[in-house]
């Protein structure tokens, strides 16, 4: 459903992210930008807990189109675990 590519920048640094979600997938703009809506809609739930410094694209694919909002957080959050950019999973195994 998505492609991502990631960028470490300094640590200070908010962390943002880009969508693309091209033509090709789908001719009708209202189904692109409700895509990218709930695109930027599950990553900005993860924003709190994604570490600093980290600048994202994420490229869609056809099959996001239709897709529901429980199915691209459930996506967007098995890509972060996979890339290990959220916080408490890199502090959860360290003694508190």
């Amino acid at each position: 459903m998505l492609v991502v590519d990631q960028r470490l920048t300094t640590n200070n640094q908010r962390p943002k992210f880009a969508f693309i979600i091209s033509k090709k997938i789908h001719r009708r703009a209202t189904k692109r930008n409700r895509a990218k809506r709930l695109l930027s809609e599950a990553v900005r739930i993860f924003l709190p807990q994604i570490q600093g410094g980290i600048n994202g694209v994420f490229l869609a694919r056809k099959s996001i189109i239709g897709k529901e909002f429980w199915e691209i957080k459930s996506e967007i959050e098995r890509i972060f675990k996979k890339a290990n950019l959220l916080k408490n999973e890199k502090t959860s195994a360290l003694p508190n």
